[in-house]
């Protein structure tokens, strides 16, 4: 889901098989997508089926959509307004923050030009709330114009991994430290907030920036943070890449530092396409892993006769 230009941002599908792009004429009331925000496939009626998530301007107010597939019969789930009072939205996650078998809207905002008032929400069962997160004293999320090129144009985003196995996914995300300058990559550990004793509780999870990582110490002039199992050991790794002083880039990996007995299964649904370019005795099916897809797992634990029921439900979100 792309626009076709810059001005009317009007909605369009890119095609991938045929490398076409077909203006979309079946959603109804939109005056353009967004600019430099999320469009996104992802289960979020959980009926393990992926949907469409758009981020649209309408009579200058941003609004979010959510509608059931497929692109040639779309049908509007809802639609709600953003947290209010924000004056910088960056780029939504989804995520199943607190294990419940259903994804959250992340959203990560600013609540002032300055970004001084760095928050993250989250929207579930149909509202928002504010995830009691204590950055620190000047921690919050860099502007536009500290971020070199091409990173300037690109909002700011949260990456998913359960980065300390703990059943809980976790976030890492770039964020500007003025007390010793520069912007850093930093985990945010996902905790239950009641657990944690904490009296101003609007969710049932909170997040604990990790400041003191080794990564955070080293990972100086951070434009973009990621996890990944670069080992492919189970265990999530750190990928950053840094800028310079002459804006020339470099990928750094970290890796995890947990040590534990762990278990993981790799799924990956690819796209199926046959690689017309490869000989022919070879001509596989091949692709990269298709976004939107869901996939369901059931662990049982011999402790305290407790069965724990998971999801695990895949979404991949696209920028303008």
């Amino acid at each position: 889901m792309v626009s076709v230009d810059k001005i009317t941002y009007k909605p369009a599908c890119v095609y991938l098989k045929n490398q076409t792009i077909s203006p979309v004429d079946v959603l109804p009331n939109i005056e353009k997508l967004r600019p430099r925000s999320t469009q996104a496939s992802a289960d979020l009626n959980n009926d393990l089926v992926a949907d469409l998530f758009l981020t649209i301007e309408t009579n200058n107010h941003t609004k979010y959509r959510i509608y059931e597939l497929p692109i040639t019969k779309l049908t509007l789930i809802r639609e709600y307004d953003p947290p209010p009072g924000v004056a910088i939205h960056h780029l939504s996650t989804f995520a199943d923050i607190d294990a419940d078998g259903e994804l959250e809207h992340i959203l990560p905002v600013c609540m002032d030009p300055n970004c001084s008032d760095s928050r993250i929400y989250v929207r579930d069962d149909n509202k928002w709330s504010l995830l009691p997160i204590q950055f620190g004293n000047g921690v919050r999320f860099p502007l536009a114009d500290e971020l070199p090129a091409p990173f300037d144009r690109i909002p700011i985003s949260i990456k998913i991994a359960d980065y300390n196995l703990d059943g809980f996914p976790d976030m890492v995300v770039v964020m500007s430290k003025s007390l010793s300058g520069g912007n850093v990559p930093i985990v945010l550990l996902n905790r239950g907030c009641e657990a944690m004793g904490n009296a101003t509780c609007s969710y049932n999870r909170t997040f604990i920036p990790q400041t003191q990582e080794k990564f955070v110490l080293a990972a100086t002039n951070a434009t973009v943070a990621a996890f990944f199992d670069i080992l492919e050991n189970g265990y999530p790794d750190l990928l950053v890449i840094q800028a310079d002083t002459n804006n020339t880039f470099k990928l750094t990996g970290f890796q995890n530092s947990i040590v534990q007995d762990v278990h993981f299964i790799k799924v990956m649904v690819l796209s199926s396409f046959t690689c017309t370019t490869c000989p022919s005795q070879k001509r596989l099916p091949y692709g990269n892993n298709e976004p939107g897809q869901s996939i369901k797992m059931e662990t049982i634990t011999i402790m305290n006769g407790i069965k724990d029921d998971l999801i695990k439900l895949a979404g991949k979100c696209f920028i303008q």
